[in-house]
């Protein structure tokens, strides 16, 4: 009698299996070659990190190429740039501040297609937007792809 039922059961998984939607692979798939010893030391990294060796792949692969930044984020790192750079007493050069400003109505006009710029500089300075996870470094990343989107 078992026999019958794990028989039926098996029967019915297999009808499901075949019988379900399939959902289509969003994401792509990369087949990678690895020199000697780097699976052990990302395996390691992994261990280390509580995480699985393709989440270790994936941190590293996105320090090394950061996502592009979205309006959202060019907002808050002006935010930051104005909060960082509003003080000209703070051991800046002088006019730093206005400089600063200058780049932000670029940003926000030329990269942010904004046709007033002035007043979504007044928006952002207005706004309580929150700055306090911003990276030095993204920060630095953020200034480098808007010059570099400027000059284009």
């Amino acid at each position: 009698m078992a026999h019958s039922h794990d028989c039926v059961k098996r029967k019915l998984w297999l009808y499901a299996i075949m019988t379900s939607e399939r959902k289509p692979q969003t994401q792509d798939k990369f087949i990678l070659r690895l020199p000697d010893g780097m699976r052990d030391r990302i395996k390691a990294a992994a261990e280390a990190n509580n995480r699985s060796m393709n989440s270790e792949i994936l941190a590293a692969l996105d320090e090394k190429f950061p996502p592009p930044f979205s309006r959202q984020e060019t907002m808050r790192m002006i935010k930051a740039s104005l909060i960082m750079f509003a003080d000209d007493k703070a051991g800046l050069r002088e006019g730093t501040a206005a400089k600063n400003e200058a780049f932000a109505l670029l940003v926000i006009e030329k990269i942010l297609g904004e046709k007033n710029p002035g007043h979504l500089l007044d928006e952002i300075e207005a706004a309580s937007i929150d700055i306090s996870d911003v990276s030095i470094n993204r920060f630095v990343e953020w200034q480098n792809e808007m010059l570099a989107r400027l000059q284009d």
